[in-house]
């Protein structure tokens, strides 16, 4: 009796180890961006795992040496903000456009507009502050500008992280997005901002550009973190998400 079950035992471990080794070396596809030409990778799944792991332990130890337990959600999203304008300059003109993960531009050191703000709405995101960044296009010529925006004291506030512009109220106050959509003056009365592509801030900010305001779910950010990313997966699996 002992021997049939050390036997049944030792062939169940088998399986369940064949079976690990078989999830583990599964195929799994990855992509990167060269100056705007993806091409996909094939890694093993295990790989990929190590890899997304890595990425979140960089991103929470980033986090806790920008930002401390003590400071108010908008103290630590402007030194995340301040953070970033600092540390990730434009791409050098003539430079290649590479994209993957916003951790790489992290390590590479620069980046473009979008990708700037990726950062920091991942890094808000990790500081448990959500965030999310949007194009906006100016109706005529169709040019873009990268806005965020950060859930702060309950409302949206507004930040052009590549040009390092808070967009704040007359009082000093950070802006909602809904003081912006409905004062074009205020838009653009921003004190020392840059304007973009030549063009006034509110030819991209307006209530035609930003209104209806939607918040994306789930918002990107949250993707670079595993049990976000696990119910994310599991949900869309048995068909709850698209």
């Amino acid at each position: 009796m002992v021997t049939r079950r050390w036997i049944l035992a030792t062939a169940a471990l088998t399986l369940l180890v064949a079976a690990s080794c078989a999830v583990l070396t599964m195929p799994t596809t990855t992509r990167q961006g060269i100056n705007y030409r993806v091409t996909s990778y094939t890694i093993p799944a295990y790989v990929k795992a190590l890899d997304f792991v890595q990425r979140h332990y960089q991103y929470r130890l980033l986090v806790s040496r920008i930002c401390n337990p003590q400071m108010s959600d908008l103290t630590c999203t402007l030194a995340i903000f301040d953070w970033t304008h600092t540390n990730i300059p434009p791409t050098p003109a003539g430079w290649p456009v590479v994209d993957d993960h916003p951790l790489h531009v992290v390590i590479r050191g620069h980046g473009t507009a979008d990708q700037i703000a990726d950062v920091f709405v991942t890094l808000t995101d990790y500081a448990g502050i959500p965030a999310f960044f949007r194009f906006v296009t100016e109706p005529e010529n169709k040019r873009t500008l990268v806005l965020s925006f950060v859930r702060v004291d309950e409302k949206w506030a507004v930040f052009d992280v590549a040009n390092h512009v808070v967009f704040r109220r007359a009082d000093g106050d950070v802006a909602d997005v809904h003081d912006l959509a409905d004062d074009a003056a205020l838009v653009d009365g921003q004190a020392h901002a840059p304007q973009p592509e030549e063009l006034p801030y509110s030819t991209f900010i307006s209530r035609a550009q930003l209104m209806p305001f939607d918040v994306p779910h789930p918002l990107r950010a949250e993707m670079q973190q595993p049990w976000p990313r696990v119910r994310y997966e599991l949900r869309r699996a048995v068909g709850l998400k698209r």
